[in-house]
């Protein structure tokens, strides 16, 4: 497993810190310094803790990573991906509402070439 690089630096400086509570309920703090400070700039989600003595503890959210998968098998109405990252296999099927009253025949038809696949995939 690959080691994170971490690294801790302190800043120390003086600044205002403006506390608001909107309407809706939300917190926002605002911190403003005092002198000039030069630091890396960030952009995330964040943990906030406020205490009662004023202190405010932020800790950034851990990023997500997405998972894209490529199907494996593809018709214009239908994918399917199997042995996902996940763990997973997916079987989707799209059709748009104006070719409802075709969804059976579709269906049926996207799924015979679906299970042909299937069937070579395995014993071949």
């Amino acid at each position: 497993m690959a080691k994170k690089n971490t690294y801790s630096k302190n800043v120390t400086y003086e600044a205002l810190i403006d506390l608001k509570v909107n309407k809706d309920g939300q917190h926002k703090i605002d911190i403003l310094p005092c002198e000039d400070v030069l630091i890396e700039r960030f952009l995330g989600g964040f943990n906030a803790k406020g205490q009662q003595d004023g202190s405010i503890f932020l800790k950034e959210k851990p990023k997500r990573k997405r998972l894209r998968n490529t199907p494996d098998f593809r018709t214009p109405r239908m994918y399917m991906s199997l042995d996902c990252q996940d763990g997973y296999d997916y079987i989707g099927f799209r059709l748009p509402s104006d070719q409802r009253e075709d969804l059976a025949r579709l269906l049926l038809k996207d799924t015979n070439l679906a299970v042909k696949y299937l069937n070579e995939r395995m014993y071949n």
